[in-house]
């Protein structure tokens, strides 16, 4: 006859699972039966159900317990099982295998005391227990191979080593908890942010207020860029668990204050604050220099603005910063262009978009790019009509014909000869000169000057001021009237 406590712990264990009687008489036999059929399946739900059944029509049912246990270990739920396991003990003391099945739950999960001591138990009852001294000898392999992986990720070891030590523990322990937040740790090392989140998450759905869980968890968030994530998961260990945690609060403060400045920076560049931007993205990103996805998107914005308000140096050096960070990417490349066209390095721009192009050969910014380099250096190397005319880009036709006549004006042979011009000198001029009030006259040309591309000129001889002499009276001075 089982203790009243046992009868009361029995009774909770029912009460705290699901799917138990709906007033009908269960059947022990047949609930068993049906719970092996739906555990054959892993159905570890349907099991679990009709396990609680058999029990509710047996109490004393050890085996409907040790099922039960099993089932909650197949969904991953081993304090559920330890839990069964305890009451079959209660009801079997010293039952063989209660003890090694939860020996060998307790060893998974790196109790290896707890291990040792149902082990040692099924020796004390049968001495030359084959499957219980294996099973001793696991859970003292096991203390070992905990011991120097503890030790290993607190050494400078190399990863290799450290990756060692981690499979050789969970070799004999699939679901121990520290194992798992020692291989996150390593995986946060190597920049696997992604296995970082996942197996915290193995973690937490078995412990959801596992702090050092939450913790890497949050760091592999950040890392991956996902802010609002990771200090959501600070949140949990300052709302729940400590709120004096003092790593919890500094990285949470890191990204709040990052977070900030990031947004201000972003409004300072759509308001087109380029410096206010430019000294905001500065200061972001001297927040955490290790967070290379965050940072690359700061870089990414410093170099824009620093583009927009025309500095060379800083965003030549932006440039390579987002490069180095986004070696894959098309964007970064494009941007170095643009800044070796802002200062007018026609011959490296053109060198580094075809590079860019040999890498990105379907990036239509890439092309696009390109073709402005050429187009640009194509544009500095020709004549500069305006230039030529002494005018600016945005005169008017009255302008450009003033211009053009004033300038031929200069050209007349005795004004020529009183500068210390030549005739050779002043034919040139002029003509150069006739050839720019050709294109700019013309709006059809100008638009196409422009634009940069090419503008058919007519090589007539233009009329200038050393033609047209009259034998009797000096000379006449012609221009073109255009």
């Amino acid at each position: 006859m089982y203790s009243a406590a046992v009868h009361i712990l029995v009774s909770l264990l029912i009460a705290a699972t699901p799917g138990v009687l709906n007033g009908e008489q269960p059947n022990a036999s047949a609930s068993l039966q049906a719970g092996d059929a739906s555990m054959s399946r892993r159905e570890w739900t349907q099991a679990i159900r009709h396990y609680s059944t058999a029990i509710e029509a047996d109490e004393k049912a050890v085996l409907a317990f040790k099922k039960r246990a099993t089932a909650h270990s197949g969904m991953g739920d081993y304090g559920a099982a330890q839990r069964d396991l305890g009451v079959a003990l209660q009801l079997e003391p010293g039952s063989v295998s209660v003890h090694l099945q939860r020996g060998r739950i307790r060893r998974s999960l790196c109790d290896f005391a707890g291990a040792e001591a149902d082990f040692r138990a099924v020796l004390a009852v049968k001495p030359a227990n084959t499957a219980a001294e294996k099973e001793l000898d696991g859970a003292t392999r096991g203390l070992q191979a905990l011991e120097a992986a503890r030790l290993a990720r607190d050494s400078n070891s190399a990863a290799a080593a450290k990756r060692a030590q981690l499979a050789a523990l969970f070799e004999l322990a699939t679901h121990c908890t520290e194992a798992k937040l020692i291989e996150a740790q390593l995986l946060l090392q190597e920049k696997d942010y992604g296995g970082v989140v996942a197996i915290t998450g193995q973690v937490l759905k078995a412990e959801a207020a596992n702090r050092e869980a939450l913790i890497r968890r949050s760091q592999a968030y950040f890392m991956m860029g996902d802010l609002d994530m990771a200090k959501r998961h600070l949140g949990e260990i300052l709302s729940k668990i400590d709120p004096d945690d003092a790593e919890a609060l500094a990285d949470f403060r890191k990204i709040k204050n990052l977070t900030k400045l990031t947004q201000k920076a972003e409004k300072a560049f759509n308001s087109r604050q380029w410096d206010e931007a430019e000294k905001l993205y500065a200061k972001a990103l001297w927040v955490d220099q290790t967070a290379d996805v965050v940072n690359a998107g700061l870089w990414r914005g410093y170099c824009k603005a620093t583009l927009e308000s025309g500095n060379k140096e800083e965003a030549l050096k932006a440039a390579g910063a987002l490069i180095a960070l986004r070696p894959e990417e098309a964007e970064p490349r494009v941007l170095k262009v643009k800044v070796l066209l802002m200062a007018e390095d026609w011959d490296q721009a053109i060198a580094e978009a075809r590079s860019a192009r040999d890498d990105h050969q379907q990036d239509q910014s890439v092309r696009q790019v390109l073709h402005e380099a050429e187009k640009r250096k194509k544009m500095a190397e020709r004549k500069d009509y305006y230039k030529v005319l002494g005018v600016g880009k945005t005169a008017d036709q009255r302008d450009i014909k003033q211009a053009y006549r004033g300038q031929a004006k200069q050209l007349h042979p005795d004004k020529a000869v009183k500068q210390g011009v030549s005739k050779e000198e002043a034919e040139k001029k002029f003509h150069d000169l006739a050839e720019a009030y050709e294109v700019l006259s013309d709006d059809e040309k100008r638009g196409r000057y422009d634009r940069g591309e090419d503008v058919e000129v007519q090589h007539h001889q233009h009329h200038h001021p050393f033609h047209h002499f009259q034998q009797g009276g000096g000379f006449q001075f012609h221009f073109q009237q255009g």
